[in-house]
């Protein structure tokens, strides 16, 4: 049964007006908080919090308010973020306080320095946002979510650098800046999972000092050589613990459009005080960027206020239908498809708690709470499969059954990427795959990096509309830009590629023209006229995907296609034989005889047995 925490609030208007606040989680014992006005904006008083150190980090919601959100953690205190209509508050412990005081104020009155980080020229926009009423903010959002009704999955690594200090401190700040930018992005149809959390701990490896941009470009090169051969993630975001803003009042900075990229799917950011609510939006906004999300413009609202991606921070908690529009049209181009997996259970940093949305340990599937579940498959009370289900969630589960193997569950989106296919043990498609960095492209145009043909018209058309065009090179080669002006919070998107080809056998890397062979991994050894015996390519684990009809790994006998990371291209042809199961029961033993029918199914033998599965099998009692 969900607890209930009771707030009053005190508008400016000078009425008191009583909320209920939902958490859905289970009590061990309560504290009573006591919350005093800040700003004369509002007063909380007698508020009582569930309390359980194991899992501290909860998201609820406001009774009878459809459009509120609450995000809060009872590690240490009351702390975290109360959206209420177009109104956000953020709520923290009275430092020193001797009986539990607790400040509640709103975001927008928290920052004593403007930050401005705004579009400079609208006109330069690529796409304009169209015509937007600020009534239908909430509508737009749903409807947004029906479009793209998949949840998309952003696994996030915090690095947070020395001058914040205090490595406890900080590592409980950061998990709770998880937890409120999941809450955040929720209303997208987003995840955010934090799977990694790095704390320098003796010395920064890179300097935080000199402007944005040059910090921005330390901390991505960081990302690609050092953090993610450790941990696998689509984005991460350092935090920097400066006095005050980079120059010109920057608090962040991120390339737009660029998650899942090996090179630039990252942001930096400034947490100059003790303001975590703040500083959430501050994230949150640069990872808008990464998402490619552009600053909204004067035809772009949430609920009558100032939206996340505004282009000066304001400490709004919403998106408006503007981001919606632009992350959609980022996946409707062939982007963010490393956002597609669930997460890895044990690459989590959280406890796991049955009921939030996240497939975690000791869990068969988690489908939300049992108000929100609508998945047949899946038992919201208890986040186990029901009865008869082989699986609950994946793109490779239907109908609670496990699909065959060979059955496609991603396609290519262009020559340079590779489709995934059901292998027929579990529900979820593999990673993403693609061609190997470095290789030709496009009749030998371009080179292959991270999944795309790095041609300028294919930039272009990115940028631009599906009919622009490059202008031809001449007289040498380009590796920077054409002018975009975006904002001072943005690397300019008109930046070419990694991978263009900029003069005859040589491609921008890191904004220099080199030789094209730099763009090979080194740490790969695949070739495929030898490794794979010319019926395959090189893939990005140096493996070979094979063409159909001849099978992995060297692609040197027949075979069903593919690769062994991908998965098989076909469904191959079975031979059936008889066998006898033996299920282990609870209750009690019953031998069964059985009969192989050639189907990948699940084998459900009895209702107090354990379930088996049998690949090209089902099990049928006679």
């Amino acid at each position: 049964m969900p607890r209930v925490c009771k707030a009053v609030i005190k508008e400016k208007s000078g009425y008191f007006e009583e909320y209920e606040i939902y958490f859905d989680l289970f009590c061990y014992y309560m504290i009573p908080y006591v919350l005093f006005h800040s700003f004369d904006v509002c007063v909380c008083v007698c508020v009582c919090v569930c309390v359980l150190q194991v899992h501290c980090y909860y998201h609820g919601d406001v009774e009878d308010h459809e459009e509120s959100l609450v995000a809060l953690s009872t590690c240490s205190g009351l702390r975290g973020v109360i959206l209420l209509g177009n109104q956000s508050y953020g709520l923290e412990p009275v430092k020193q306080s001797t009986n539990n005081e607790h400040l509640l104020y709103r975001l927008e009155h928290s920052q004593s320095e403007p930050f401005v980080c705004g579009v400079t020229n609208e006109t330069s926009r690529t796409e304009s946002h169209s015509s937007f009423d600020p009534s239908l903010s909430m509508t737009a959002l749903l409807r947004r979510k029906r479009n793209l009704p998949q949840t998309r999955y952003v696994e996030l690594v915090l690095v947070a650098d020395f001058l914040r200090k205090n490595e406890t401190a900080v590592r409980e700040e950061m998990v709770e800046l998880a937890n409120l930018l999941d809450g955040y992005y929720k209303r997208l149809n987003i995840r955010v999972v934090l799977v990694g959390l790095e704390i320098f701990k003796e010395a920064n490896p890179f300097s935080v000092e000199g402007s944005a941009g040059d910090v921005l470009g330390l901390f991505v090169k960081w990302r690609k050589t050092v953090l993610l051969p450790r941990i696998r993630h689509d984005d991460a975001q350092l935090i920097v613990g400066l006095a005050g803003a980079y120059s010109g009042g920057i608090l962040g900075m991120a390339f737009v459009g660029t998650v899942c990229s090996m090179a630039t799917a990252g942001g930096i950011n400034v947490y100059s005080g003790d303001n975590l609510g703040y500083v959430s939006t501050v994230v949150a906004h640069e990872m808008g960027h990464n998402l490619g999300m552009n600053h909204d413009n004067s035809r772009c609202s949430c609920n009558g206020g100032s939206c996340i991606m505004a282009a000066s921070a304001t400490g709004s908690t919403l998106f408006s239908d503007c981001s919606a529009s632009d992350f959609e049209r980022l996946v409707l181009r062939g982007g963010g498809v490393c956002l597609l997996n669930q997460p890895s259970q044990s690459n989590i940093v959280s406890v796991g708690k049955c009921g939030n949305g996240m497939l975690e340990e000791g869990e068969d599937c988690d489908c939300g709470t049992p108000q929100e579940c609508t998945n047949k498959c899946c038992d919201a009370a208890t986040c186990k499969l029901t009865w008869g289900s082989a699986c609950a969630q994946g793109a490779c589960c239907k109908d609670c059954k496990i699909s065959v193997s060979g059955t496609p569950c991603r396609g290519s989106v262009n020559s340079c990427d590779l489709p995934e296919y059901c292998n027929g043990s579990t529900s979820f498609c593999p990673s993403d795959f693609y061609i190997m960095d470095g290789l030709l492209c496009e009749n030998d145009a371009a080179y292959c990096y991270e999944g795309r043909c790095q041609t300028y018209d294919y930039q272009c058309k990115h940028l631009f509309e599906t009919g622009s065009v490059s202008n031809q090179i001449i007289d040498g080669s380009s590796c920077v830009n054409a002018d975009f002006n975006l904002g001072s919070d943005v690397l300019d998107p008109a930046y070419v590629k990694q991978g263009s080809p900029c003069t005859k056998g040589k491609a921008c890397l890191d904004f220099q023209c080199v030789n094209a062979s730099a763009l090979l991994p080194v740490d790969l050894q695949c070739d495929a006229n030898n490794t794979c015996n010319s019926r395959g390519v090189c893939n990005n684990q140096g493996h070979c995907h094979c063409n159909d009809g001849w099978g992995p790994p060297n692609c040197a006998k027949s075979g069903r296609g593919g690769s062994v990371d991908s998965g098989p291209a076909q469904i191959g042809n079975l031979h059936c034989t008889p066998f006898l199961c033996l299920p282990a029961c609870h209750y009690r033993q019953v031998l069964f005889t059985a009969h192989l029918s050639c189907l990948y199914l699940p084998v459900i033998i009895d209702r107090y047995c354990s379930l088996h599965t049998f690949p090209l099998s089902t099990c049928l009692s006679l």
